[in-house]
């Protein structure tokens, strides 16, 4: 998606990070979703009432939007004092024992760790090297913790002048200016270095001292030791972390802590340990937590087991369930509150009921995808209102390819396949769908794919569906008195519209159609992996990472690679996992800013992506003549560009 959309005056922000206060926030929840009583919301109830969730979603469905929706109103309860003068909001609040709770929110965001911590690839590292790396990481991750939970405990401007403990020191909030430090010397070193110099017993120096409070600011957590100050070791110590979430709970009388986890897939190949580490707060009652992620990018751990330790929601919109209403009358909502409060216009004023109605259907309720389809086409369109002859061919193949193939070709280098392999697999199911539409009056945009299929190409589907090119809707019978089942997916129908699957009445009919081809299980199956092994050449397309990187040249795979293997039967221990490259090493050049804004940013020695990230928002603003809005839309810009091409 190019940096163009970032400034979108009409929908408003397409990042839930954009929006930053807390009544917009919940305000732009409750309208989109219809909720009378937000404690009730089957996705933010088991937030706001402390349970463990986990959010499951591709891009653009809203996960980010739930945890900081869940963020701001138990901010919004903990403290509703504040809040006093915005009591009509308060209604939505119900009086059930939800909010008897007092329970403190730490929103945090994984998006980019590996190159904050300059992690490196899995296969770059030795067994004890990467058993090393995870108990870092532990260490990492609680400090990391209580450094957010005192952020928090600043922003709502509660007492700092208590004492509590702190892995076993007893202290005062000062001692998060030492926090802050070793979070910082965990970045500058980075997880090579320290994983270097704990494979070689070397003390970096790592630690935390107690505060001056007066005798020796230690506490005894054991009859045998006492700790005076906390080091790198201790930091690993899932018993100190505890005793220090319990001291901070009891100290600011808190029910408990819930953190709020975004974007876990960039944890990489430490999201084991992460999850391991939150199967050890399952008996711990001072700690809850939610976590939003990619589901095909979740590596759940050795310990994690999700029907004991936490709910899983999935928040993609599943097409036309439970029916057709509740499918589009959330998003029809949203466009309204968008265009109302952004745009300060009515929803009547911009795009016609029958346009909305197949805009939503041709990006499968994607919310962000929508409110950037009608203020792309609106644009398009002379800033006239959008009407269905507004949305043509044209149209479709602008959009199609900036956001689902120019995105689906960047994305690539994340996975075990390549562009020409995925674009013969796509042209397998194009063809069928096409060959089908042609020979009935209504179309189908359904196809059903075996195991064997599904196992083989993996990470293309994997792909495509991240891409949003594809999205799965449930398990499905092939028929016949075997009863075997595949996985039903729909080809988005922007993208089937592209690829020429309908003809100009099956357009015409497309919302019809395509509830009537569900409602009646209409799809074309494919049942035999011959069928797409006949039509890519996979000797010559091999896909295998460790081949594309030069690592290996030897393709003893070349007819048999599946995408399916972690690590390579040919070599034992050679692992197939993907890598991407650093955000510091890109320039700003990508971002294709105005020749203006790029000379004030390298004139004030911003030159790489990272650069910007590090400045902030705040950073940026400072520079001469960019200011608060420019400074968000470059930031975002950043942020966007990558996601979509290194993340």
């Amino acid at each position: 998606m190019n940096n163009n959309n970032n400034n979108n005056d009409l929908v408003g922000p397409l990042y839930a990070e954009a929006i930053t206060e807390t009544n917009k926030i919940i305000e732009s929840y409750i309208s989109s979703n219809g909720v009378e009583d937000i404690s009730k919301d089957k996705y933010i109830a088991p937030i706001i009432s402390g349970d463990r969730l986990i959010l499951s979603g591709v891009r653009g469905t809203g996960k980010t939007m739930i945890l900081k929706t869940a963020e701001a109103v138990m901010k919004k309860q903990l403290y509703h004092d504040i809040f006093e003068e915005h009591l009509p909001l308060l209604e939505f609040f119900s009086e059930s024992n939800t909010f008897k709770k007092k329970l403190l929110p730490v929103y945090i965001s994984y998006s980019g760790f590996k190159d904050d911590v300059s992690l490196e690839s899995q296969f770059e590292l030795t067994g004890e090297e990467i058993r090393y790396a995870k108990e870092i990481f532990r260490g990492y991750f609680f400090m990391s913790l209580l450094q957010q939970v005192l952020a928090v405990i600043e922003e709502m401007n509660l007492d700092k002048n208590v004492n509590f403990n702190l892995f076993g020191l007893k202290t005062k909030f000062g001692i998060k200016k030492q926090i802050d430090k070793v979070i910082k010397q965990y970045r500058r070193l980075g997880f090579r270095e320290l994983v270097k110099s704990r494979k070689n017993g070397i003390d970096i120096g790592l630690k935390i001292k107690p505060l001056n409070l007066g005798g020796d600011g230690s506490l005894s957590t054991s009859k045998e030791e006492t700790i005076t100050e906390v080091t790198l070791n201790d930091m690993q110590r899932t018993s100190l972390f505890k005793e220090t979430i319990n001291s901070i709970c009891n100290t600011y009388n808190l029910d408990k802590i819930v953190f709020l986890f975004d974007e876990v897939h960039y944890l990489k190949y430490l999201q084991s340990e992460f999850f391991d580490v939150l199967f050890g707060f399952r008996n711990f009652g001072k700690i809850s937590f939610s976590v939003s992620a990619y589901p095909s990018f979740m590596d759940y751990g050795s310990c994690f087991d999700i029907p004991d330790d936490a709910k899983e929601l999935s928040v993609a919109s599943v097409l036309y369930k439970p029916s057709k209403v509740e499918f589009e009358n959330p998003l029809i909502r949203l466009v309204k509150l968008r265009l109302k409060t952004y745009g300060q216009v009515e929803i009547e004023e911009i795009i016609s009921a029958d346009a909305l109605e197949l805009l939503i259907l041709l990006v499968n309720g994607n919310p962000r995808i929508l409110l950037q389809s009608i203020e792309f086409i609106w644009r398009k369109n002379n800033q006239k209102k959008i009407n269905m002859n507004n949305i043509t061919q044209d149209i479709i193949i602008d959009m199609v390819t900036s956001w689902y193939i120019d995105f689906r070709d960047k994305q690539a280098m994340r996975y075990k396949t390549n562009i020409k392999k995925v674009e013969d697999f796509s042209k397998v199911i194009v063809k069928r769908l096409s060959e089908y539409n042609k020979r009935n009056e209504a179309s189908t945009n359904f196809f059903l794919l075996n195991d064997e299929i599904c196992n083989h190409f993996s990470d293309t589907i994997d792909l495509l569906q991240y891409s949003r090119i594809i999205d799965k809707l449930r398990i499905a019978s092939f028929g016949g008195s075997n009863g075997t089942m595949g996985k039903m997916y729909l080809l988005n129908p922007m993208v089937g519209w592209y690829y020429g699957i309908f003809s100009k009445a099956q357009v015409a009919n497309l919302v019809k159609h395509t509830k009537e081809s569900l409602d009646k299980d209409k799809k074309s199956q494919f049942d035999s992996l011959n069928t797409f092994l006949t039509n890519i050449d996979e000797s010559y397309n091999i896909s295998c990472p460790r081949y594309k990187d030069n690592t290996c040249l030897d393709a003893k795979c070349k007819d048999a690679y599946s995408e399916q293997w972690a690590l390579c039967p040919f070599y034992p221990g050679m692992s197939l996992e993907v890598t991407t490259p650093s955000y510091s090493e890109v320039s700003i050049d990508v971002l294709n800013l105005t020749n203006f804004l790029e000379t004030k940013l390298k004139r004030s020695d911003i030159k790489t992506l990272k650069d910007i990230l590090d400045r902030d928002i705040i950073g940026l603003k400072e520079i001469y003549l960019i200011g608060d809005v420019r400074a968000k839309n470059i930031y975002y810009a950043t942020r966007e560009y990558i996601d979509d091409n290194l993340s």
